[in-house]
């Protein structure tokens, strides 16, 4: 479970950003710092999935404080916002970014992170389902939510990206075999990604069987509709329409274990 959660962190912070008005070696090499104790950290098998969580969470709020005006400031608030879910953080993020500099608050994927902070409790567990309708990644026809919920079985959305290792996984070490119970039906959406050939192409190398919605990039994506600020996220619906669970595996999803 830990290692999912870090590693989508992980993954939020190599992505590039805004140019520094740092210079590239300070930043390249406190960039390396952090990661080296991040590191040190995702690997101390003393420590307990919550406890990594917790001092990963430290490190990256840390390096933040240090880097609020360049572009690790952005990298590392975005990993503060992937995690602070788990973290339990969801209410410092938001004091953060109203303390921001304009480099990280008028960020345009920070914007989106915080919006699917807001969206949690909207999605969360005891809720209803918001219907999602995109085009089939292979035939290109419309597929919902609601289209899969009406064959009568328990539904579980897979929300991943074809260049993300924990999505990837997570498929096959838990999904491909969940699908071969036929005890639920599940529906993938590919989201954050702007080429639908990548999805494709995964699809095929994973050997995915079930339908899987192509979303496009990061622009309106509905990952922001369902809360979601890291992949995999994984979102349990029952037959009439109730979320029973989310997790970023099955296996932190209590409902599945009845499924399984």
């Amino acid at each position: 479970m830990k290692k999912s959660i870090i590693t989508s962190a992980a993954i939020l912070l190599m992505a590039s950003c805004t140019p520094s008005t740092k210079s590239l070696v300070d930043l390249a090499s406190a960039e390396a710092q952090m990661e080296e104790r991040l590191s040190k950290i995702e690997t101390d098998s003393t420590l307990s999935a919550q406890e990594v969580i917790a001092q990963y969470y430290d490190v990256l709020k840390e390096t933040y404080l240090e880097h609020q005006e360049d572009s690790l400031g952005i990298k590392t608030f975005r990993g503060l916002i992937s995690m602070s879910v788990d973290a339990g953080k969801s209410e410092e993020i938001v004091e953060l970014y109203e303390k921001s500099q304009p480099i990280v608050h008028d960020n345009e994927r920070i914007k989106c992170g915080l919006k699917a902070l807001e969206n949690l409790e909207q999605t969360s567990p005891g809720c209803t389902y918001k219907d999602l309708c995109y085009p089939d990644a292979i035939s290109g026809d419309p597929l919902s939510i609601s289209s899969i919920l009406s064959q009568g079985k328990p539904v579980l959305v897979d929300f991943w990206a074809s260049w993300c290792p924990p999505c990837r996984q997570e498929i096959k070490n838990h999904l491909l075999q969940l699908a071969q119970t036929g005890k639920v039906n599940i529906v993938g959406i590919a989201v954050w990604e702007e080429c639908i050939d990548n999805t494709r192409k995964a699809m095929n190398e994973l050997g995915i069987t079930w339908p899987v919605m192509y979303t496009g990039g990061r622009e309106n994506s509905p990952s922001i509709e369902y809360g979601v600020t890291g992949i995999p996220t994984l979102i349990l619906i029952s037959p009439e329409g109730t979320i029973l669970g989310k997790g970023h595996s099955i296996e932190e999803i209590e409902a599945m274990k009845d499924l399984q």
